[in-house]
C-alpha cells in the first residue's frame, strides 16, 4: 500500500499545504479576499475557490478557505500553510477554538 499523498493547493503561483477542516472563532471580520486556488489534489473539498488572507497575516505564510463541509469533515475552513509559515502561530492562534489552542505547543499561553 502506497503513502497517501500531502494535501495541496496553489494560489497566486505558490504552493500551499492544505488542513483538514477546522472551525475557527471570530476570524470572519479579519478575512479578505487574496486570489482564486489555480490547482489542487483536494477536489471537492472546497465550497468556493476563492482564498483569503487573514489581517496581520503575511499570506506566504497562511491562507483561510471555505471547507464543503461533510459529515466527516465538518468544520467551516481549511487553513492553507505556506513554506515559510514560522511566525505565523502567534497572530493565528488568537482564532482557533480552546481545543485546537491546547493541542499547539506555538500557542501555549496565548489568549484571547
Amino acid at each position: 500500500m502506497g503513502a497517501a499523498c500531502p494535501a495541496l493547493a496553489d494560489v497566486g503561483g505558490v504552493r500551499y499545504g492544505a488542513s483538514g477542516a477546522v472551525d475557527l472563532v471570530g476570524i470572519e471580520d479579519h478575512l479578505t479576499p487574496f486570489a482564486e486556488i489555480t490547482d489542487t489534489n483536494m477536489d471537492g473539498a472546497f465550497a468556493e475557490m476563492t482564498a483569503y488572507v487573514v489581517d496581520g497575516i503575511d499570506a506566504r505564510a497562511l491562507l483561510i478557505t471555505r471547507n464543503r463541509q461533510s459529515a466527516e469533515e465538518p468544520g467551516e475552513y481549511r487553513v492553507l500553510w505556506g513554506l515559510t509559515h514560522d511566525g505565523a502561530f502567534p497572530a493565528f492562534c488568537s482564532f482557533m477554538t480552546a481545543a485546537s489552542r491546547a493541542a499547539q505547543p506555538e500557542c501555549q499561553g496565548i489568549d484571547r
